[in-house]
């Protein structure tokens, strides 16, 4: 019997770009993918907060964003990513 070619079953991948994981690496491949990651959950929280109908000064201070514009472009970036509504409506 050959092996198939492609991802094995049982195999682990890198939750951010899916590469191969080597030893004992659990979740991501490198730093890199780690801060990726940590990025976009922040840009999710964002986007579920201004949802929530906070406005963007609040958000960008909980989630430690320089300016309420660079948490916009976090909740943007993230609803384009994920196919959200945007703008954003709040009540």
């Amino acid at each position: 019997m050959t092996k198939r070619k492609g991802s094995a079953a049982g195999e682990l991948r890198c939750i951010v770009c899916r590469k191969r994981l080597k030893g004992k690496q659990k979740r991501f491949c490198s730093d890199t993918c780690v801060g990726t990651h940590r990025q976009s959950e922040r840009g999710a929280k964002a986007y579920a907060m201004r949802t929530a109908g906070r406005p963007w000064a609040e958000v960008a201070e909980e989630l430690d964003y320089a300016t309420p514009v660079v948490a916009l472009g976090a909740a943007r970036r993230h609803a384009k990513y994920n196919n959200l509504p945007w703008p954003i409506k709040v009540n």
